[in-house]
This record gives structure tokens, sequence and C-alpha cells, in this order.
């Protein structure tokens, strides 16, 4: 197959997707199929089906002038342009459908006509009672009319609801209608609840496997299997006294009331012996705790005999440290006392020391001393030998007469208490 030109095959397949997309087209709000109603009396002169989308035109019809055929507004206006004449191509004719005009006949001719419901039911046993005016059915369809399909407000997969049916299955029959779980109050939608929500339940009543009982809560099944459920084995009440027996827990009391008054008669026995003995233990036990709670006073009474005598040394240790104190205050002022007098003393001392080297002291600066001082390095003088004697003596006597300063005093208190 030849192409006229190289944009043929292009054309062809956007002609083929422009079909695709028509016969894909959401249909209006509410179409209206020419099998959901009936004329009272049949026209001929008018074809009232849109042949793209074939349902009756009910709005905005427009005739078309190459052919004359009628169209929906929103159909004809969605024809695409033919990639080879470039014009709208009519999809009855292929001729150019751009030119159309809205026909006011069809309108008042086609929609005036009077005509009948024709919505059965799913069995087909009844039908729909309106009758009225065409212009009026789809309103009839879109509110009333009981047996036209409408859409759950929940959006569940139920395709078939007829309106008369639609109030039931939003409160019965809808998988994905709101519900409370009967048992423990949680709410989401009647799938969940009972697909999901009543295997984790834990107030969902679940069957006991033991017994016949199918309202034991799945959160109460072991409690009830443990203390409750009477075809459950339970242990003896008498396996201490060597009974080995496992009875169902509903022949527990038959199984005691047979074959155990031996048994209790020798249990008896022995709780009797245990309880003398026992008796004996508590009556040694209270003696012991009567010598031990006069022990316990006499030590109470020594702990506070200690006490109070703690106290009476406290406070003659407390007078102690007083006096102790004091004498040290004492000491300390007649140590200042006697530092003054020497330190009087000593300056007096030295005072009269200076005095008497002004008296002695050679003059150096005279004339004919350095020969005096030769003759009397030559003879001795017996007069220069007493004064070096009384020199002597007055230094032997400042040293007798020097008196130790007393070593300072440590301040603070003489001892601590706690040594």
């Amino acid at each position: 197959m030849q192409w006229r030109h190289k944009e043929a095959p292009r054309c062809f397949m956007n002609r083929m997707n422009r079909q695709i997309r028509i016969l894909q087209r959401p249909r209006p709000s509410k179409a209206v199929s020419r099998e959901d109603f009936q004329f009272e009396k049949e026209i001929t002169d008018f074809n009232i089906e849109c042949p793209i989308c074939l349902h009756v035109i009910m709005d905005d019809p427009l005739q078309s002038l190459c052919c004359g055929r009628h169209f929906c507004k929103a159909c004809i206006s969605g024809v695409e342009i033919d990639c080879y004449t470039r014009v709208r191509s009519c999809p009855i004719c292929r001729g150019d459908c751009s030119d159309t005009f809205p026909d006011k006949n069809f309108e008042r001719i086609v929609y005036s006509k009077a005509v009948y419901c024709m919505k059965k039911n799913q069995t087909q046993e009844a039908q729909c009672d309106w009758s009225g005016k065409l212009r009026d059915f789809r309103d009839h369809l879109s509110t009333t009319c009981p047996y036209d399909l409408v859409e759950c407000k929940y959006k569940c997969s139920q395709k078939d609801i007829l309106r008369v049916d639609l109030t039931d299955h939003l409160e019965n029959r809808c998988m994905l209608r709101p519900y409370s779980c009967q048992h423990c109050g949680a709410k989401d939608a009647y799938k969940a609840i009972t697909k999901s929500h009543y295997r984790v339940c834990k107030n969902y009543p679940v069957g006991c496997s033991h017994c016949s009982d199918e309202n034991v809560r799945r959160s109460e099944l072991n409690q009830h299997v443990k203390d409750e459920c009477p075809m459950q084995r339970v242990e003896c009440a008498f396996s201490w006294l060597g009974c080995k027996e496992w009875p169902l827990r509903k022949d527990a009391k038959e199984h005691y009331s047979d074959s155990h008054h031996e048994a209790l008669s020798q249990a008896y026995r022995k709780l009797r012996d245990d309880t003398d003995e026992l008796h004996l233990h508590t009556n040694k036990l209270r003696l012991d705790t009567n010598d031990l709670r006069f022990d316990t006073n006499e030590l109470f009474r020594d702990v506070n005999q200690l006490k109070f005598d703690m106290n009476i040394r406290k406070i003659d240790i407390s007078a102690l440290y007083d006096s102790l104190n004091e004498k040290i205050y004492n000491l300390k002022v007649e140590n200042a006392k006697l530092k003054d007098e020497m330190e009087e003393r000593i300056n007096r001392r030295c005072r009269d020391l200076e005095r008497d080297l002004k008296v002695l002291k050679p003059p150096y600066d005279q004339p004919g001393f350095d020969k005096q001082f030769e003759a009397t390095k030559e003879v001795p003088s017996t007069e220069g030998a007493s004064d070096h004697d009384d020199m002597q003596k007055e230094e032997d006597l400042e040293s007798d007469e020097k008196i130790q300063e007393p070593p300072p005093i440590q301040k603070g208190p003489l001892f601590s208490l706690t040594q």
C-alpha cells in the first residue's frame, strides 16, 4: 500500500485515536437511552439518537448542513479536524460538518412529546408508572424514578443498585457502610469490621474447644479454660496425700466424696499432731520473747543513764573550757605588760650607754694626742685598767639583769574537746 505523502500513516493513526476517544468519552451526568422510555405516539420525522454517543439528544441539539443529521453539542464539538482535508469531518457522510446550527424545531416538537417511563425492577415484575413530557424525563430519572440505577455514596463495587433499594443497601447490604463493632465499639467500614476486626477483637465471642460454651470472650478464653470450663481436667485437691487422678472439673465433687475418707482421716491425725507440736513451739517462743523484752528494757535503761551522764560531762567540760579561755586571756594581758616594761627598760639602758660613751670618747682631734697615746701604750696605767674593769663589771651586771622574753602564746583554745 502506497501513501500519497509521508504524513499519511500518522493521519491514519490520528483518526483511529479519535474514534477511540469518542467511544471512551464519558456519558453526560444523566444520559438517556432509547429503551428507557416509550412515546405515547411514535415519531418518524426525527432521529432523536446522536450517532456519536448513541444516546437520546437531550441538550442543545445541533443539525449539520452536510447531511442534516442531529448531534449532541458536546459530541459534534469533539470531532477533530481531518489531516487530509484540513476540515472537521462529519462522522456520517465524511463531509464538512464545521457549519452546524441549533435546531429549535427539534426541541419544540421532540421535547414536548408525551412519554412513559419503561424502567423496571431486576425481576421485570414491577414498572415505573411515571408519564410526562420528554424534556422532563431526565429530571425524573435523576431524582424520582424508583427503578433507575444509582451509585452508592460509599463508592462500593456494586453497580446494579435501584433507587428503591438504595436505602436498604446503605443500611444493611453495603460492604463499605460505617459500622461499629457490637462487642468493643470500634468503628470502621462493615467489611473491615466483619472480615478483619472480628479476628482480633478481644471481646468477640469464640467457642471453647473443650465445652459447648460459644459465648466466651476471646480475651477471657484462657481464664475460662483454667478456672471455669467443666470439661477441663483438674488436679485432685488431695494430690498432696498421694491421689494421682485428674478428674473433669464437673466430676470433681463426686471424685472427692467417693474415695478419700481414709486419706482424710490420716490427714486429720497428722494435722492434729502437727498442731500440738506447733502449740508447744509457740509457747516456747512466747517465753523467749518475754526474756528478750526484759533484756531490751534493761538495755534501754542503761542507754538512758549513759545519755544523762554524757550530758553532765558536757556541762563540766564546757565550764572548764570557759575557765581555761579566761586564764589564757589573763596570761596574754600580763605578757603584753611585761613586754612593754622590758622595752622601756632596754630603751632606758641604751640611752644611758650612749651617754657614757660620749663621756669616755677620746679627743682625737686635739693637738699632741698622738704623743700622749703612744706614752700610754708604753707605760701601763692603773687608771685605765680600773676603768676597763669597771666597764666589764657593768656588762656582766647588764647580762644578769637581762630578762628573757617569754615565747609567744599560741592563739586558739588550750585543747580540743574532741581529743
